[in-house]
């Protein structure tokens, strides 16, 4: 969650490791930020309200029994039921959006036929784009 935007941060920011912008218009380039913005928007928000709601229980916090996190803000027992049904709903739009994302990516790659998906692969400058295609 903290590692993956500093790295595509410090990526964009380093020429031999930039991603050539995709050839698309300029609306598909702002709907295309709107939804990696809300992306990750989503799942920061999906993290503070599962502290939120475990603190909201009074049961100690164990991270997968490897530490324990201590509360660092009381949160009242009546607002747990509030809190789960947020991070529930949160879970949902995530997932929904998360797929719509995978959709869009595969139109782009079988439909429009453009470098989108290809962008994506890990040693993209070295597959020809011809074998890609097929």
């Amino acid at each position: 969650m903290i590692v993956r935007p500093l790295w595509r941060f410090y990526c964009q920011r380093q020429p031999h490791l930039a991603v050539a912008p995709a050839e698309s218009s300029t609306s598909m380039r702002i709907i295309a930020h709107a939804v990696h913005g809300l992306l990750y928007l989503l799942l920061f928000t999906q993290v503070v309200l599962g502290f939120l709601f475990r603190w909201s229980q009074q049961e100690p916090f164990n991270f997968f029994g490897l530490f324990d996190i201590p509360t660092f803000i009381h949160v009242d027992t009546a607002l747990r039921h509030t809190l789960a049904g947020l991070h529930n709903n949160v879970a949902w739009a995530l997932i929904s959006l998360a797929g719509a994302h995978a959709l869009a990516a595969l139109l782009h790659h079988y439909v429009l036929r453009d470098n989108v998906l290809r962008r994506m692969l890990p040693l993209r400058d070295s597959m020809p784009s011809a074998r890609i295609n097929e």
